[in-house]
């Protein structure tokens, strides 16, 4: 079952009469939310997606989740820190607009499942050794970062379909060693 809530501050009035274990997906839309109802974060969640730009702390509970296959989490400039979370079976990762200095470490404990990696709009500097070996990654997007290296090659990535890196400090000489590599044009 799934559900969209498009809650006033942290009032969750749509959550009367749901069966809450019932559900498997949730999206959740606001500009006031700055906390996530607990009992919405249990195992049989397989998909969330959270576009809450108030919201600068994201709940250990959130690892409840471990069923968790597909993550969103947009526009929440406030969230810098994703380390205590651990999810092992996620396949898309979205975290768009956040302040993310490096890559959640979840990301590598999901890292032979996911397909989908998504952080443009972060902080992040460097890419961790461990993509390389990502191997069911098809999109890999990490435009508008602070990234000024880009060290991983195409034999590492076998699957992947998609690159973006758009918008980083590349310098013109890396820009080059990249769109060779990849076949991607900046």
């Amino acid at each position: 079952m799934r559900i969209t809530l498009k809650p006033r501050g942290n009032k969750f009035k749509e959550l009367d009469g749901i069966e809450i274990d019932k559900l498997t997906e949730v999206e959740i839309i606001s500009k006031s939310v700055t906390e996530i109802p607990t009992e919405l974060l249990h195992s049989g969640i397989t998909k969330i997606q959270l576009l809450t730009p108030k919201m600068s702390i994201v709940p250990e509970t959130f690892s409840n989740m471990v069923n968790l296959k597909f993550l969103r989490l947009k526009n929440a400039p406030e969230v810098k820190e994703l380390s205590h979370l651990h999810f092992k079976n996620l396949e898309e990762v979205y975290l768009s607009g956040l302040s993310l200095s490096e890559f959640p470490h979840f990301i590598s404990e999901s890292a032979l499942s996911i397909q989908v990696l998504d952080l443009h709009g972060n902080k992040i500097s460097e890419v961790p050794n461990y993509v390389h070996g990502m191997d069911k990654l098809k999109r890999l997007i990490l435009d508008s970062n602070n990234i000024d290296t880009f060290l991983l090659t195409k034999e590492g990535l076998t699957s992947l379909l998609y690159l973006s890196l758009d918008n980083n400090p590349f310098s013109e000489e890396e820009k080059k060693r990249i769109e060779s590599v990849f076949k991607i044009t900046f």
